[in-house]
C-alpha cells in the first residue's frame, strides 16, 4: 500500500465522464461558501454552518497548506462541462497500518439528486483499491441522511452496523451508520 505522503506528493487530478476532482484554488471561496453556509448542507457535517465568507476563505487557506505538506486534504468537485466547483470529497482518514481509508464528501445542495457524488465516489473507492492498493474503504453517515446511505450502498460498501447517538449536532445526538467494502469485495465487481 502506498503510503499517504506518497500518494499525496503526486497530486493528481482525476477525472471521471462528468467530473473533476481537483486541488482547491483560492478562488473557490465563493463556491464553498455558497454549500459551506447552507442548514441544509452542513446538518449531517461535523463542520458548523458558515457565517461568513472569510470563513470559507480560511479553510481554503488550510486545504493548501496540506497540499503543501503532502497530507491528507480534500479535492474539489467540479463539473468538466461548466467549470463550476459543486463540492468536495476526500479520504478523511487514512491508516498504513491497517491498510484502510475512510472517504467523505459534501455536495452544494442545488446538485443533488444528480448522481455526482456517486460518480466521484466510485472514483475514490477506484484510486484507493488499484492506486493505493489498499485493504479496505469505509464511509459513514448520519442513520437518518438517507440519501448519503444510497451513495454508499450504489457504490457496493455493505452496511456494517450502527453506532447510538456517536454524533452530536445542534444540541442532538445522532447514530451514525457505517458502511465498508474490502478488496476481494472490490475486484469481484469490476
Amino acid at each position: 500500500m502506498l503510503s499517504e505522503k506518497e500518494f499525496f506528493k503526486k497530486q493528481k487530478i482525476y477525472q471521471t465522464s462528468r467530473l473533476k476532482l481537483r486541488q482547491f484554488k483560492v478562488d473557490d471561496a465563493d463556491s464553498m461558501y455558497t454549500y459551506t453556509s447552507n442548514p441544509n448542507v452542513a446538518k449531517y457535517c461535523s463542520w458548523p454552518v458558515y457565517q461568513t465568507i472569510e470563513e470559507a476563505q480560511k479553510y481554503i487557506q488550510f486545504i493548501l497548506t496540506c497540499y503543501e505538506k503532502q497530507v491528507l486534504a480534500p479535492w474539489a468537485i467540479e463539473i468538466v462541462e461548466t467549470g463550476e466547483m459543486i463540492g468536495a470529497i476526500d479520504f478523511v482518514s487514512w491508516s498504513d497500518m491497517h491498510e484502510n481509508v475512510e472517504v467523505g464528501y459534501v455536495i452544494a445542495e442545488e446538485h443533488w439528486g444528480k448522481g455526482y457524488v456517486t460518480e466521484a465516489f466510485s472514483k475514490l473507492i477506484q484510486i484507493a483499491f488499484e492506486e493505493i492498493n489498499v485493504h479496505r474503504l469505509t464511509a459513514k453517515c448520519c442513520s437518518v441522511n438517507q440519501a448519503s446511505a444510497a451513495v454508499m450502498k450504489k457504490n457496493g460498501l455493505f452496511f456494517e452496523g450502527k453506532t447510538r447517538e456517536s454524533f452530536y449536532k445542534d444540541q442532538q445526538f445522532y447514530d451514525m451508520d457505517h458502511y465498508g467494502m474490502v478488496r476481494n469485495d472490490y475486484f469481484a465487481r469490476i
